[in-house]
Parts: C-alpha cells; sequence; structure tokens
C-alpha cells in the first residue's frame, strides 16, 4: 500500500517525489513508461484507497493467507523490479527481495497487529488505522531522502 500511494499521492510532497523518480528513469523500460502515465497513478491511489478500506473489514481474510500474500508478494516484486531497472541492474535478486520482503513484512505485521489487540484490548480498526498512517509516513520519509 506504502508504494502505490506514494506514487499516487496527490500531497505535494508526493507528487515532488513522483516527478523525481520519473526522471531518473530511462526512456524506453516498464517503469519509466508506467510512472509518467497520470492515470497509472490515479489506478494505484484508488488502489491503496482500497486496500486500506478492505483491510479493516472483517469479511476480508487474513493478509496471511494464501491468496492475499500472494498478491502482496506479486506487488513487492514489481517494486523490486522497478528498483532494478532504475539502478540499471539485474532484475532477478532485486525482484525476489522485494517479493520475501512483502511476505515477511505482511506476516510481522498481521502478528504484531493481532498481539497488540489481544495485548492491551484494542479495537483491530484502530490499530489498522495506526498501521496504515505509519507506513505512509515511514513511505515519505524514504521518498523525500532517495529520490
Amino acid at each position: 500500500m506504502g508504494a502505490a500511494a506514494l506514487l499516487a499521492g496527490e500531497a505535494a510532497e508526493q507528487d515532488t517525489a513522483r516527478r523525481r523518480m520519473v526522471r531518473r528513469l530511462r526512456p524506453g523500460h516498464l517503469v519509466e513508461d508506467a510512472a509518467r502515465r497520470e492515470r497509472v497513478a490515479r489506478v494505484l491511489g484508488v488502489l491503496a484507497a482500497g486496500e486500506a478500506v478492505a483491510d479493516k473489514l472483517p469479511l476480508i481474510p487474513p493478509r496471511t493467507d494464501p491468496l492475499p500474500l500472494l498478491g502482496r508478494a506479486a506487488i513487492g516484486g514489481l517494486i523490486g523490479y522497478a528498483v532494478a531497472e532504475i539502478d540499471d541492474q539485474s532484475p532477478v535478486l532485486p525482484t525476489l527481495a522485494g517479493a520475501a520482503a512483502a511476505i515477511a513484512g505482511a506476516t510481522a505485521a498481521y502478528y504484531l497487529r493481532r498481539s497488540l489487540r489481544r495485548r492491551f484490548d484494542l479495537p483491530d480498526t484502530l490499530l489498522g488505522l495506526a498501521e496504515d498512517g505509519l507506513v505512509l509516513a515511514a513511505g515519505r520519509a524514504l521518498a523525500r531522502r532517495s529520490v
């Protein structure tokens, strides 16, 4: 969600970070073509918002179930591929690392949130909102430093 929100963000700092990233990309690459299209940014924003809302609904399966985990791994792999393309390196290792990081992050966040909910008797929705806020804040901080 954080990466999609950063790419699709409406805030001035997010837009500036996205434009800086696009300037670093070489013409003709998959990520460059996608990042330059405003429609892609809007779709990513809608997907990020949808994920943020759906994550709080009780009917949505845990992120550690196979299908949601596969989706997160695919997005993590795509981000790893994008990083490799930006840095002009072979995409194999960054793609695998991105997928693995997405799986590890989703699993760790799930168990941390579950543990906090049980220990402090906090509503899951509140913990989900706090998690989203932390992800967005960290993403913004990383975007300002790395682009």
